[in-house]
């Protein structure tokens, strides 16, 4: 939302001066494919290529008012992955990719969205092919949906379990 528009979320109005009260919910999943450069088993250089399906839901509520927008997105990523292996079964990494997403389900018509994101942390192999990692992420995520534009920028810690191939 520009400043000086009045924001409008699935149908509703927001006018005038007004407090405004956001609440973000995000799901982000990814399926990747990376190969690359490996440097005497400890270095790796890996572009990544996959799919990526994030979910948002925006709630609004101000002036008396209250809305809510949910979007379902689904689009192909690029990205870079660099890996330090510091054991064999414990990694140092960084990564950044981009992501151009289309509405899949919207609240609002026409909707689309980008996001880039990066991310450093560790990775544990606990077996061949699992994986905990954990780390600080940041995700900027630009929803474009029915006339509202709205920016997330989301920090903070990260962690999960990865299926390694």
């Amino acid at each position: 939302m520009r400043a000086g528009d009045d924001p409008e979320i699935d149908g509703t109005e927001f006018t005038g001066p007004t407090e405004l009260r956001n609440r973000v919910r995000m799901v982000d999943s990814a399926a990747t494919v990376r190969a690359g450069l490996i440097v005497q088993d400890v270095l790796r250089i890996e572009p990544l290529v996959g799919l990526e399906v994030v979910t948002t839901e925006l709630q609004v509520a101000g002036g008396g008012l209250q809305a809510t927008q949910r979007s379902l997105y689904l689009g192909p990523l690029a990205g870079l992955r660099a890996g330090l292996q510091i054991h064999d079964r414990f990694e140092l990494y960084g990564l950044i990719r981009a992501a151009g997403l289309f509405s899949v389900y919207s609240d609002a018509s026409g909707s689309t969205a980008g996001s880039v994101r990066g991310e450093v942390g560790g990775r544990v192999r606990l077996f061949e092919h699992l994986g905990l990692f954990g780390g600080y992420r940041w995700i900027d995520l630009d929803d474009e949906a029915g006339g509202t534009d709205v920016t997330y920028e989301l920090r903070g810690p990260t962690f999960g379990a990865e299926l390694l191939f």
